[in-house]
């Protein structure tokens, strides 16, 4: 999520102008910070800070085509494993919704579909940073929905999940992880069955809740 990086944003900021000051005080021929030397900073601290962001959030990689998604997918996420993560997982339809995911690297999750069903054109992948749960095997992404029809990757913080996790739970909705993901499918399910919407319209509810 971006919470995370919002503070390390905050922090830079704050500790800018007494850099700054340092370099003010250093008793070398370039004594002044000059027009030159500030814009070169702002440009370091530009640098370094989108970096932040962008390294702390999850991985996400989507595929529809006529060519098999799995193998695609997983080059996508090979290409994200620069920013970090702690677990990776991949849903794909082939007919049927599959579902595949590990706890540690991509390459952990190829060793685990080993033998498995990988077919399908279409499917999402996903590198986790865990924010609500602790980093393992069920806290991974993709989630199911409670039908087992619909799965997600997500990326961010759902800041009203605790509510609308009580409420789902109350509804009969039964939850196998930890995080705020897992509420959403469950929600937009709840959604596109209670108010006989479509998928799409169903997210979109979902997401205003």
């Amino acid at each position: 999520g971006l919470v995370g990086s919002e503070m390390c944003i905050r922090d830079s900021y704050k500790s800018l102008p007494a850099r700054i000051q340092t370099l003010k005080s250093l008793k070398y021929k370039y004594y002044s910070v000059s027009c030159s030397h500030f814009l070169y900073f702002c440009r370091y601290y530009q640098n370094l800070l989108l970096n932040k962001i962008f390294n702390a959030m999850c991985g996400i990689v989507g595929y529809i085509g006529s060519k098999e998604a799995y193998p695609i997918l997983i080059k996508g996420l090979k290409r994200l494993e620069y920013r970090g993560y702690d677990s990776a997982g991949v849903a794909l339809i082939d007919g049927d919704l599959k579902l595949y995911k590990s706890y540690g690297k991509v390459a952990d999750l190829e060793k685990y579909v080993e033998g498995k069903d990988l077919g399908g054109a279409l499917g999402i992948a996903h590198t986790r940073w865990a924010t609500h749960g602790e980093p393992n095997h069920v806290n991974a992404h993709p989630h199911f929905s409670e039908n087992k029809r619909l799965a997600i990757i997500h990326n961010g913080i759902i800041e009203n999940y605790a509510s609308l996790r009580e409420e789902l739970i109350k509804r009969g909705h039964n939850f196998q992880s930890e995080t705020d993901t897992e509420v959403l499918i469950h929600l937009i399910e709840d959604v596109k069955k209670e108010e006989k919407v479509d998928l799409v319209e169903a997210v979109r509810i979902a997401l205003n809740m």
